[in-house]
């Protein structure tokens, strides 16, 4: 029943965006700028969306075999799949890793161990994409201020909140024992205000967690390089994903904003709202790209650079790994079985 209302929400809101859209534009003229562009550039960002997942699934199966080396690439390919679908459903992407460790699960992978693989790629991205928008931000602060005063108040909530996260990573790295006090004091606070019910429980759940997370930070401590190449490949992956906008930039036919230019301003949408709870951000991803984008793209074609962004950033995701999930609870599983009778 929960599963039933969180996609009647979710469709629910989509349709609300896309009313809201289409209510201020000439649907006609809508088809007529997507059906005239260069479709060549919209296919180099639909690449650029593939290139992300791809990416995303070695890092996974680099972590996999650091702590089970009998894990295959296929196996984190489709982890992540899995991943990304249950990640666009839900609110912050928290349905994203408990599927996760449910398909690892399935392939017999310890759980100590996929767990220990997800909250490293978490705190990998995590602090490349928080290190990413605040250098891109500060580089365009002056803009903010004056060419984006609307936005620039989101842009700096979302940065605050993930700084105040890579705070408390370094924190845990540095002095475990003040971040276990620290999280402590939070809850007893939250108990005060009545959004803890059980404190000992939430200390309880909370130290479990700061425990994983308190390990994989060592043993990324301990083998630097290993690290440092997850973080370029990291920044590898971010990069791609911002750039799509650059490319429906090209395939609208304008020119003029560098694609340097383009990627930093998707960075700091990125964190404007990666603290809305809406599933896939929705509502806010539009609303955002409009504030911001809004200086790059005319006035008529930034409702139309805002469908094809989403609908290669958001919509394709959302049905590709959707499918893939579907096909993979269907018939994955015996197909899988065969290929490894045959092996």
């Amino acid at each position: 029943m929960k599963n039933k209302w969180n996609y009647a929400f979710l469709f629910g809101l989509i349709g609300l965006t896309f009313w809201v859209m289409f209510s201020k534009v000439n649907v006609n003229e809508v088809y007529n700028i997507i059906v005239n562009a260069e479709w060549k550039y919209l296919v180099y960002g639909l690449v650029c969306m593939l290139a992300f997942w791809l990416i995303e699934a070695v890092i996974l199966d680099l972590l996999l075999k650091k702590v089970y080396h009998r894990s295959r690439f296929w196996t984190a390919l489709k982890i992540t799949i899995v991943g990304q679908y249950y990640s666009y459903l839900t609110p912050f992407a928290s349905g994203g890793q408990p599927a996760q460790l449910y398909e690892m699960k399935k392939d017999n992978i310890p759980m100590s161990s996929g767990t220990a693989a997800l909250v490293g790629k978490f705190i990998i991205f995590q602090v490349t994409v928080t290190v990413y928008s605040l250098v891109v931000a500060l580089m365009r602060i002056q803009m903010l201020f004056t060419q984006m005063e609307a936005a620039s108040a989101f842009v700096f909530i979302g940065l605050l909140i993930n700084v105040v996260g890579l705070t408390f990573i370094v924190l845990l790295a540095l002095k475990p024992e003040a971040a276990t006090g620290l999280m402590h004091k939070v809850i007893g606070l939250l108990k005060k205000v009545h959004l803890v019910k059980d404190q000992e429980r939430a200390i309880a759940k909370t130290s479990g967690f700061m425990e994983e997370y308190e390990h994989a930070i060592k043993a990324y401590k301990n083998d630097w390089r290993f690290t440092l190449n997850m973080f370029l490949v990291t920044i590898i992956q971010l990069t791609a994903f911002f750039s799509i906008t650059f490319f429906i930039y090209r395939a609208l036919g304008l020119s003029g904003a560098s694609m340097m230019h383009i990627v930093s301003l998707q960075a700091m949408l990125y964190m404007a709202v990666a603290f809305i709870p809406s599933p896939g951000t929705v509502g806010a991803s539009e609303v955002g790209f409009a504030l911001l984008l809004g200086s790059v793209f005319s006035a008529n074609l930034v409702t139309v650079a805002t469908l094809l962004w989403r609908g290669i950033s958001y919509y394709f995701g959302l049905i590709l790994c959707g499918l893939f999930t579907l096909w993979l609870y269907a018939f994955g599983r015996k197909h899988e079985a065969r290929l490894l009778e045959i092996t």
